[in-house]
């Protein structure tokens, strides 16, 4: 797994992490490159994870293809998928390996973003907050993948970076921040398994498997969970550098907590009135007992 100042970033399908091969570091670039097997159909996660940095906030940019998909800030040190891209700030999609169609087209030689097709990065910078945790909804986001690739453009590449279907998330919020120094930047270099193996970056071997449903297709993540908001990426000013960004919801899990705190009282509060009510029936047997309805509404919002 890629690490450096204590951030790491790894790459995961079925909620299993895919092996990284022929990981170079450049200290002086602070740039960290590797190798990934990448397979048509499949969403992933990228994962970000610095529970052990503690030395303050950084953003992370994460581009597909040489296209920049989000932006996101950490107030705190976690761990959370950043492979996705926050089309709204209440819905994402998840990234997957789709499918290319190369086409013998020289425009698409000289297209800004034909050097990185096959490369997904993550740069990550100090950053210095100017405006805390707001709101925008009018925030809206969205990533084209490279379809089409020119048949001469880059040896070996089958598949794009393209999305999932929509997934609903919980509300997310921005800041505003100052980009100060740079971390690292992260490269995974995707191609498929069979290709690796022939070049030599991958062992030959058992093939690498991937988890499947019962119905043998594979299984994407659904749950809004595992879409956190995150800090994104709106207009800049170049004049003191300071971008906005969407918000990571550091505080989920205690959020989450407190809820089920309160729900495990409401169901103690049921089971109670359940209880005087059976104690009610045995004293008088023959009379019928209209049935409880309780009346309480929980505010679990």
């Amino acid at each position: 797994m890629p690490r450096f100042d204590d951030i790491s970033m790894n790459l995961r399908v079925d909620g299993v992490n895919i092996p990284e091969f022929m990981a170079e570091e450049d200290l002086e670039k602070r740039r960290i490159t590797c190798w990934v097997p990448s397979q048509v159909g499949k969403e992933f996660q990228v994962i970000a994870d610095s529970r052990n940095r503690g030395r303050g906030s950084w953003k992370a940019d994460v581009s597909a293809d040489g296209k920049l998909a989000r932006s996101i800030g950490f107030t705190k040190d976690i761990e959370q998928n950043i492979g996705f891209c926050g089309e709204s700030t209440t819905t994402a999609r998840p990234f997957m390996f789709n499918k290319v169609e190369l086409v013998d087209d020289d425009a698409l030689l000289h297209s800004p973003h034909a050097s990185r097709i096959g490369e997904i990065e993550v740069a990550c910078h100090v950053i210095e907050i100017v405006i805390p945790g707001y709101k925008n909804p009018n925030y809206r986001m969205s990533f084209d993948g490279n379809k089409k690739v020119h048949e001469r453009a880059k040896k070996g590449i089958a598949e794009h970076i393209g999305l999932g279907k929509v997934v609903q998330t919980s509300p997310c919020t921005f800041m505003k921040v100052r980009t100060k120094e740079h971390i690292v930047t992260f490269v995974f270099r995707y191609r498929s398994l069979a290709y690796l193996q022939a070049q030599g970056i991958a062992p030959r071997g058992p093939q690498i498997e991937i988890a499947r449903d019962e119905d043998g297709h594979s299984s994407h993540a659904k749950n809004a969970s595992d879409y956190p908001p995150g800090l994104k990426r709106e207009e800049s000013e170049p004049k003191i550098k300071e971008e906005a960004l969407e918000e990571s919801d550091d505080e989920n899990d205690e959020e989450i907590r407190v809820l089920e705190a309160k729900l495990e009282e409401a169901r103690a509060r049921k089971r109670k009135q359940k209880g005087d009510i059976r104690s009610v029936s045995k004293k008088v047997k023959r009379e019928e007992i209209a049935r409880f309805v309780s009346g309480e509404v929980i505010d679990l919002t």
